[in-house]
């Protein structure tokens, strides 16, 4: 799941949620290397380039060049 902290809202108890959350699916026999790789393309087509800050949190497998 893939997500922008600008597309947030605030419940008026000030909790915090997101507005739109991105879904990337594969098939089951994709080469973890292959999945990294589209992961990378899905955030940068989400404007991962212009971000200021970006944090990844991943499972350790090699994502993108």
């Amino acid at each position: 799941m893939v997500f922008r902290l600008e597309d947030r809202g605030q419940t008026e108890g000030a909790r915090r949620f997101q507005i739109h959350k991105q879904v990337l699916a594969v098939l089951a026999n994709t080469e973890p290397t292959d999945f990294g790789e589209a992961v990378y393309r899905e955030i940068l087509r989400m404007g991962m380039a212009k971000a200021q800050k970006v944090d990844v949190l991943q499972d350790g497998a090699p994502m993108g060049p």
